[in-house]
C-alpha cells in the first residue's frame, strides 16, 4: 500500500487507485477548506490564487525585485 500526492491526474486513474481531492473555498480558491473528498481528479490545483494570495505574482516579484528577470 502506498499513498501519493501528485499533480499527475493520470496516476488517479490506474487501476486499483482511490482519488482523493482537497477542496477550497468556492468564493476564494487561494483558501482551503481542508475537507477531504473521495472524487475523481479535476485537473485543478490553485497555483496561480495561491501565488497572488501570497503576494508571489510575476508583476510582484518583478517589482520586488527591481524590475529584473
Amino acid at each position: 500500500m502506498a499513498l501519493v500526492v501528485t499533480f499527475l491526474d493520470e496516476l488517479a486513474r490506474l487501476p486499483g487507485t482511490r482519488s482523493l481531492v482537497a477542496e477550497v473555498d468556492p468564493s476564494d480558491p487561494s483558501r482551503r477548506t481542508f475537507h477531504i473528498r473521495e472524487k475523481p481528479a479535476e485537473g485543478k490545483a490553485y497555483a496561480l490564487a495561491l501565488a497572488a494570495r501570497h503576494g508571489l505574482t510575476d508583476e510582484a516579484l518583478k517589482r520586488r525585485l527591481g524590475g529584473g528577470a
